[in-house]
């Protein structure tokens, strides 16, 4: 997000779409709507998993990859009232966890 505000301010544009996959779209807004405040940010996101109802409970890759991106988008919105130093520390203990 840092990247593309730098990249968005240099060419003066005043909006942009992100285009990421649905799991990660909540976290991507909270970045760049804070690096870029004066940007109209556009979501697009694309679907990666096919989640059918009731039947994802028993897969533990999606289990893991939702709880990795709840934690980062988590960690997120903490990045804006914390700073990155607290958060940083925060992230590296998180992955230490991780399998």
């Amino acid at each position: 997000a840092k990247a593309a505000s730098l990249w968005a301010e240099k060419n003066d544009y005043k909006s942009v779409v992100v285009v990421t996959s649905n799991l990660h779209m909540a976290r991507s807004l909270v970045e760049f709507q804070r690096t870029m405040p004066d940007v109209k940010i556009v979501p697009h996101p694309v679907k990666v998993y096919n989640l059918k109802a009731g039947e994802w409970y028993g897969e533990p890759s999606v289990w893991r990859a939702l709880i990795t991106e709840y934690s980062k988008f988590v960690l997120s919105h903490l990045r804006g009232f914390v700073g990155n130093g607290m958060v940083n520390w925060a992230a590296q203990k998180a992955r230490s966890f991780a399998v």
